[in-house]
């Protein structure tokens, strides 16, 4: 009688770590590619806005891709909030060089393909 008692609680005990377990992993999944999935919109905010501003430079386009940017450096990594403050820098400065930006612009988008893929 003990004997089945002890199985059957054992049994219960499984279980319901099963469960926990199971949930548990399932919510962390869950947060990971709600960070990928805010990420990528933040990332394409700036490209958009970027390819907004270029034809446009006025000063409603200007903050609107800086907004984008600060969006994106509130989630990103360290160093890619590091990079898009460069480029940030380099924006202010666009009427006298605009073919920096546009290669800050091709580099983010590599980092961010690598950032996307590792979060």
């Amino acid at each position: 009688m003990s004997e089945n008692l002890i199985l059957s609680l054992s049994g219960g005990a499984f279980a319901i770590l099963g469960v926990v377990v199971g949930g548990l992993l399932s919510f962390l999944l869950n947060l990971k590619v709600d960070k990928r999935q805010a990420l990528r919109r933040s990332y394409a905010d700036i490209f958009e806005t970027y390819m907004r501003f270029v034809p446009s430079r006025t000063e409603d386009n200007f903050y609107i891709l800086l907004a984008a940017i600060e969006k994106t450096r509130l989630i990103c990594s360290d160093d890619s909030g590091n990079f898009l403050g460069k480029m940030e820098q380099s924006l202010k400065n666009y009427e006298n060089d605009p073919h920096t930006c546009g290669i800050l612009l091709s580099q983010l988008r590599e980092i961010a393909k690598q950032e996307i893929k590792n979060a």
